[in-house]
């Protein structure tokens, strides 16, 4: 059975809202067919330009930041239906931040 998939990255640059746009800001789903696989990926130097800053810029302010989780925190919301229906499922949410000081993804758990 086919399923229709969103995701909304939930991105916030500097504790402030950015949006990716797309799929990954919920605004188009991504559909797979049965046996089928959903690769997908994001870039979080799109996501820095789109909050205002950049890798660099954000790398050479890491080490004075209190707290990690204020510079790229992603709050990743995905669900999925079976085409034709209104009946969406919901993976928990998957709080993420990017600790730029290790040049590393953290799961927020």
């Amino acid at each position: 059975m086919p399923l229709t998939c969103w995701c909304n990255l939930n991105a916030f640059v500097n504790s402030k809202p950015v949006s990716y746009g797309g799929f990954y800001s919920g605004e188009s789903p991504f559909y797979i067919q049965p046996f089928g696989i959903g690769s997908g990926h994001f870039s979080i130097i799109k996501i820095l330009e789109k909050g205002g800053c950049s890798l660099d810029q954000l790398n050479a302010e890491a080490p004075f930041k209190e707290n990690p989780k204020e510079q790229l925190y992603l709050n990743i919301d995905f669900w999925y239906a079976r085409p034709g229906t209104k009946k969406y499922t919901h993976s928990p949410p998957q709080p993420h931040y990017f600790d730029f000081t290790n040049d590393v993804m953290v799961a927020d758990f």
